[in-house]
């Protein structure tokens, strides 16, 4: 009979220790290239949408720009980022790496998100052993939602990672002390408000500690050392949020208030289970829909996962009762549980709460979007939970490995329904085929061509145009209605009060100097109508003169071509 394992020399040691059994080591390595393979296989099948597009064009600007933007007085409200710049700022270096391609402009998500795993699964180690690690690291590779922002270039994942290692940190820090946990909790945490200003919602989270551990002097005072920790880090992403929404940066308001706070919490804890779909406002980008049944089963592992590691928490001080694979715990271990549990607790509660309360005063809340640094905290409590309730099972039944063998393929089986619903998915953006009919219309001009934007097409339709090989002299001019649409593409102008008089203004400007002899004008479509920019456009080229050439409709937009006044007599007369 194998001895038990004896406790760490140092009982608060480190949340994840290396492995320490070769099947460990195996379903680690075996989780991380499922989870590489299962981001990579996606990576070159969709084109880049919007948000994405206006992350290239972001990371395109000089650096310096990107970091002091909304702090320069030349800096318009059309023309800064709503985002701080870390994000921007690593994309730019892979791209200047790794060249222009869709690789590189996806790399650091798709790095971003192995890293989630990997500390999804440290969580669950630190919170149920061995088994737990792999359940949670399990969760974290199959979930739709975290495949879908590891290969989305925006920087929602890298938020999602680094409040999961501000998270470790904060709980080792208070729990055990010392400068590493620390130096980075700091650093994660100036790395995730740097990222996103929803990052700012972690910083009362040290507070959540100072309350758990009330009775506690010493790790009470480690708390409070962690609040003005959390404080100091955040500051300079405060700095630049105040500097942002005093000068009115960044766009309009398009967020539309949540009908009930309630459904819209479900809809974000749902939306990380398994088995679940992805949230409906991500459609345009491709939407998995799967069963019934497996959302049913989804949440109910989902719910229950959850309601065992907090149960566990709140009875045996952080869940180290009835764990076969963990060896004797000492009270300082069984602490450090107790304070990752609620730590993690914490940290969902906020990203998903704080913007739904704040919605009651301006929407501020996207469910599945802006509330996922949620997502891997829950994923790694309702791993942790599963893997608790199977290690009791499997003690019962004297067969804890086979428990867990089982109980991980049950995941894998049903993690895998989303396998052949990304197979099945491909892309709805129509902006390639659109790029190839306006590289078509122009190469068949009698003269320069200039492709008009009416919505937000600049920045996805311009990373296609880019890679067309156009001949010397032929690429077309770019222009936008209403220009101010040119000074920040990726963010919708308050509508005009008189369309029709600006489109008219607009028209005028083209007949003086050299016009181009083709307007070829991009004009989104409701219900297969051209929204009310782009027909004031359409009537103002009419009324000035313009002939109607050849057009067609790709998806929910038009493409209509526009001869100059005189140009259709001039082919006529060749």
């Amino acid at each position: 009979m194998t001895p038990p394992r004896p406790p760490p020399a140092n009982p608060a040691a480190p949340p994840f220790v290396p492995a320490t059994t070769a099947a460990e080591r195996f379903g680690w390595l075996a989780i991380v290239a499922l989870a590489l393979a299962l981001r990579l296989w996606r990576l070159p099948v969709h084109e880049p949408w919007l948000d994405e597009a206006c992350s290239l064009l972001q990371a395109g600007k000089p650096a310096l720009d990107a970091i002091l933007g909304p702090f320069a007085a030349s800096t318009t409200a059309a023309a800064a980022s709503p985002h701080p710049p870390l994000y921007f700022l690593l994309l730019k270096g892979a791209v200047a790496l790794l060249g222009d391609g869709i690789f590189a402009a996806r790399v650091v998500s798709v790095a971003a998100g192995i890293v989630l795993v990997l500390a999804t699964g440290v969580a669950g180690r630190a919170l149920a052993g061995r088994s737990g690690g792999l359940f949670a690291a399990l969760i974290a590779a199959l979930s739709p939602l975290a495949i879908h922002y590891s290969v989305e270039v925006r920087g929602y994942i890298l938020l999602a990672g680094c409040a999961m290692v501000f998270a470790l940190a904060l709980a080792r820090f208070v729990s055990a002390g010392g400068r590493r946990p620390a130096t980075v909790m700091a650093i994660a945490l100036i790395a995730a408000t740097m990222t996103h200003f929803y990052g700012l919602l972690l910083t009362p989270l040290p507070l959540l500690l100072v309350a758990v551990h009330r009775d506690e002097p010493a790790r009470r005072q480690r708390a409070v050392r962690g609040c003005w920790l959390a404080v100091a880090a955040a500051t300079p992403a405060l700095m630049l949020t105040v500097a942002t929404v005093t000068r009115g940066l960044g766009g309009v308001d398009w967020l539309q208030p949540p009908a009930s706070l309630a459904g819209a919490a479900w809809q974000s804890f749902s939306a990380v289970l398994l088995g679940t779909t992805i949230p409906s406002h991500l459609r345009d980008v491709g939407f998995v829909s799967l069963p019934l049944w497996s959302r049913a089963i989804g949440g109910v592992l989902g719910v229950g996962g959850l309601g065992m590691a907090l149960t566990a928490a709140w009875r045996s001080g952080g869940g180290a009762e009835g764990e076969p694979d963990s060896g004797p715990q000492s009270d300082d271990e069984r602490i450090h549980r107790a304070t990752l549990t609620w730590t993690l607790l914490g940290m969902a509660a906020l990203a998903i709460g704080l913007p739904l309360v704040a919605s009651l005063w301006r929407p501020l809340a996207l469910p599945g979007r802006y509330e996922l640094a949620a997502m891997p905290a829950l994923q790694a409590l309702i791993g942790a939970g599963l893997a608790l309730a199977v290690s009791r099972v499997g003690t019962r039944l004297a067969r804890p490995g086979a428990a867990t063998t089982l109980a991980l393929m049950a995941l894998l089986a049903l993690g895998s329904l989303h396998l052949t619903a990304w197979a099945a998915l491909d892309t709805l953006q129509p902006y390639r085929v659109l790029a190839g009919k306006i590289a078509a219309a122009t190469q068949t001009s009698t003269g320069p061509s200039a492709v008009v934007h009416t919505d937000l097409t600049l920045p996805p339709l311009r990373w296609h145009l880019d890679a067309v090989p156009w001949p010397a002299g032929t690429a077309p001019e770019t222009l936008t209605f209403p220009t101010a649409l040119a000074q920040h593409p990726c963010w919708q102008s308050a509508p005009a009060k008189d369309l029709a008089k600006d489109a008219a203004a607009w028209v005028a400007a083209r007949a003086t100097g050299a016009a181009p002899a083709q307007l070829l004008v991009v004009v989104r479509l409701d219900n297969d109508r051209p929204r009310p920019t782009g027909l004031a456009l359409l009537r103002a080229l009419a009324q000035g003169g313009w002939r109607q050439g050849d057009g067609g409709t790709v998806g929910d937009y038009a493409l209509v071509s526009w001869l100059a006044p005189g140009q259709r007599r001039a082919q006529a007369q060749q």
